[in-house]
């Protein structure tokens, strides 16, 4: 009589659910709760170069990325596979170059920022990404940082400003103030008037002294044109910034929507000889001119 074999029973693997904790994550790779995955240092044990961690090779790099230890993300042309043109890396364009700094091939804020706005041809290193120029565009054209960023300023306020970079001194009485020309002047009749300033480099190479005489000048330029009105100054500096990182559009909209702000309120201004100056994105290396302007009128920092 023949007996049936009994076959020995197969394991079957089953995917471990992990829980998860209060913080929405898995324990072990949660900071908060302490998770066991989690060194001294804050950071994933095995992403820890200080733990030595075992993402790391002996050569102090994250193996997929060592070349000398021939790192998974590392293709035959000794680049990195993405990025590598023979390969047909992800990152390439289909004109040859990296996507994100193609200016044939726009997808977003991002392309915006990594080519020039000058000739819209060059792509920039991650420092003049806060300038927006070019090392060409910025030293052969010095006013192109002005025109631009102007007509940035301008787009965002609505309407064209009553003067542009042209003299006050159209009065006997302005007689010595010839070589005041404010960048930008919007002016409301008996109401109010608005400066703004393009301060490239954030004028730090300016004595303070000279400064404040412009200031002082332009502004008494306009109360002799219209008798005793408040007068508002933007200074804004549209390059290098060290606080953060501030985007030139982003600063032409600030600008933009204090000039609207100040003349949207016309009917609230008296005759009492009141004069503003801001500061905007102004780099650390000339406080010194915001601290003397703060001897003399009321100011505001915008960073």
């Amino acid at each position: 009589m023949d007996m049936d074999v009994c076959t020995p029973c197969i394991p079957v693997k089953t995917k471990r659910i992990r829980k998860k904790c209060e913080h929405g994550k898995q324990k072990r790779y949660c900071k908060e709760c302490g998770g066991s995955s989690i060194c001294e240092h804050g950071k994933r044990k095995s992403q820890c170069k200080e733990c030595g961690g075992s993402s790391f090779c002996e050569h102090g790099r994250q193996k997929a990325y060592c070349k000398e230890c021939g790192g998974s993300a590392i293709c035959e042309h000794g680049r990195y596979k993405t990025r590598c043109k023979e390969c047909g890396g992800s990152s390439i364009c289909e004109h040859g170059k990296h996507k994100a700094q193609c200016a044939e091939c726009p997808i977003g804020l991002k392309v915006k920022r990594n080519v020039c706005i000058g000739c819209a041809q060059k792509t920039l290193s991650r420092k003049r990404r806060q300038i927006g120029l070019c090392a060409t565009c910025e030293k052969t054209r010095p006013q192109r940082t002005e025109v631009t960023f102007g007509n940035m300023i301008i787009a965002e306020v609505g309407h064209e400003p009553n003067i542009i970079d042209k003299s006050l001194a159209h009065d006997t009485a302005c007689q010595g103030l010839e070589k005041r020309r404010p960048d930008m002047l919007w002016h409301i009749q008996n109401r109010v008037a608005v400066v703004v300033e393009i301060d490239e480099n954030s004028h730090k190479d300016r004595e303070a002294s000279c400064e404040l005489s412009k200031i002082s000048e332009q502004t008494y330029a306009i109360q002799i044109m219209d008798a005793n009105i408040p007068v508002y100054t933007i200074r804004v500096n549209p390059d290098a910034y060290d606080k953060r990182r501030v985007m030139v559009v982003e600063r032409a909209r600030m600008v933009g929507c204090i000039v609207k702000d100040i003349l949207a309120k016309y009917e609230d201004y008296e005759r009492n000889g009141y004069a503003k100056v801001y500061f905007c994105y102004y780099h650390s290396h000339s406080a010194h001119l915001i601290d003397a302007h703060k001897l003399h009128w009321d100011c505001e920092v915008i960073t």
